[in-house]
């Protein structure tokens, strides 16, 4: 499988190992669908060790997070 499908299975199993050895996970208070979109956004990893990281996706990683935040507080509601 390719894409999101091809990669939830594998993100699943390294929140439950987090889970068990009882490290915090940063995506914790998100929701699937933002914690998917996060985690495909995540640099990846090249042969020579490199990383490949576009800075959009940062901004889109803390706006995920602000709002998502704002929203468990009440200061944010979506229309």
């Amino acid at each position: 499988m390719i894409g999101y499908a091809g990669k939830r299975l594998w993100w699943r199993e390294q929140e439950r190992a987090l889970a068990e050895a009882r490290l915090l996970d940063p995506y914790e208070d998100l929701d699937l669908r933002s914690k998917d979109f996060i985690k495909g956004c995540e640099p990846r990893k090249f042969k020579e060790g490199k990383r490949k990281f576009n800075k959009p996706h940062i901004e889109k990683k803390k706006r995920i997070t602000d709002v998502t935040m704002a929203s468990k507080s009440g200061a944010f509601s979506p229309c």
